[in-house]
């Protein structure tokens, strides 16, 4: 079945720009201290089977992806709004949280229609003050946990004062879920660690574990295309899947499930079929980062989510089939100083990128995929069973999200 295509764009961005978050945070008593593990077991992924799947198109003819747009999150007109850089989800109260804001420390809080309903967090150093978050997930005993320098913060939906849970180094580029035993899953994106962090909600057990650490020999001793193999291995979008296990699937190259278990064990990998997602090698991974703006976009899934009845969500963004190299962003170079990370503000002037939300069934014989909807709109992930969204970039220091509901009619 060819992927149905439905036209819905409200605005396009595209960002290259990884940006660095060297946060810090402080909370009060109880605290927990523990000695960092630096190498959690080590998992030789080559010896783990590829899991195929038996088919690249979807199974389900009579299904399709609906969706619904529900309001838009961010606004300059608010007296704090995000900002480039910000990371939003949706707690167990339905109400969505977003961090990085214009005013440091803290946290926006908004309804489904995108009204600012309050603020969450207090900047300071001192017991329940933030200086600025590194990530944010909700979880599923309602509460916030927020990561920041040096704490992992949990703040109670209900209100009150958040615990605190001291972590042994800052963390680079961290992407964050929360486990529904509590413990936090953290995807380091620091090519002198592990792909990923466990941090035991109660206990002062430190794990890491993945297979980003540099080779033995050390990072010269390595041909530059296996380097950008592992350094790009840890940028990862992850689901929870119970106490103990979560998934993740690589942003860059190819559209790989890994299943993996909190003491490090890597459980399963499945192909996951996707005739949209034109799998690339280092090379043309090399010039998308030296082009950034200026190339042609690659295929990147940047959202993935489990549902309650087990199936996997992802939302890859493609080029959109009218792309072409815009004669703006140079001029818009030259006014910024010519950067060489100056973001195409105004990239919303013109198609760019497209998105393909997809949905598969995961079994033990492999991944099989039931519907895929292609829409003319960069969807970036999911935050919950119901809601999706897209980021955008409207203007120079705001960022803006626009929620969906999304749904799988006809399912089999």
């Amino acid at each position: 079945m060819s992927v149905s295509r439905v036209r819905s764009r409200v605005g396009q961005s595209f960002v290259v720009a990884l940006l660095l978050g060297m946060f810090a945070a402080c909370g009060n008593e109880p605290e927990h201290r523990a000695q960092f593990v630096r190498s959690g077991p080590t998992i030789n992924s080559d010896t783990i089977a590829m899991r195929e799947p038996d088919q690249s198109t979807a199974t389900c003819s009579a299904c399709r992806v609906e969706l619904e747009r529900l309001g838009t999150i961010g606004s300059a007109a608010d007296t704090v709004y995000p900002v480039f850089g910000a990371e939003i989800v949706e707690g167990t109260d339905q109400r969505f949280y977003v961090a990085k804001m214009s005013e440091r420390g803290r946290i926006g809080v908004y309804d489904r229609e995108g009204t600012l309903l309050s603020l969450l967090g207090r900047q300071g150093e001192g017991p329940g003050e933030l200086r600025t978050v590194s990530a944010h997930a909700a979880s599923s005993d309602s509460q916030l946990v927020v990561l920041g320098f040096s704490h992992i913060l949990r703040f109670p939906l209900s209100g009150g004062e958040p615990t605190s849970q001291i972590i042994p180094r800052p963390l680079q580029f961290p992407r964050m879920i929360v486990l529904s035993g509590g413990g936090v899953i953290v995807n380091n994106r620091d090519a002198t660690l592990r792909n990923f962090t466990y941090f035991g909600k109660d206990s002062a057990s430190f794990t890491t574990f993945g297979d980003s650490l540099p080779p033995e020999g050390g990072e010269g001793s390595e041909d530059p295309a296996a380097a950008v193999r592992r350094g790009t291995r840890i940028l990862q979008r992850l689901a929870p899947v119970d106490s103990a296990r979560f998934w993740a699937v690589a942003e860059f190259f190819r559209p790989i499930l890994d299943v993996w278990r909190v003491d490090g064990v890597l459980l399963g990998r499945y192909r996951l079929p996707a005739p949209w997602f034109v799998p690339y090698g280092p090379e043309e991974f090399r010039r998308y980062q030296r082009e950034g703006d200026r190339g042609h976009p690659v295929a990147r899934t940047t959202g993935i989510h489990r549902d309650a009845a087990g199936y996997l969500w992802t939302v890859t963004q493609v080029a959109d089939p009218e792309w072409s190299r815009p004669d703006s962003v140079e001029q818009l170079r030259r006014e910024d100083g010519g950067g060489a990370q100056a973001v195409p503000w105004g990239y919303d002037r013109q198609p760019v990128l497209d998105a393909v939300i997809a949905v598969y069934q995961i079994t033990p014989a492999g991944a099989r995929l039931l519907a895929a909807t292609r829409v003319d709109e960069a969807m970036t992930g999911f935050l919950s069973d119901t809601v999706a969204y897209a980021e955008d970039l409207p203007e120079r220091g705001l960022a803006t999200y626009t929620l969906y509901r999304f749904r799988l009619l006809h399912q089999p």
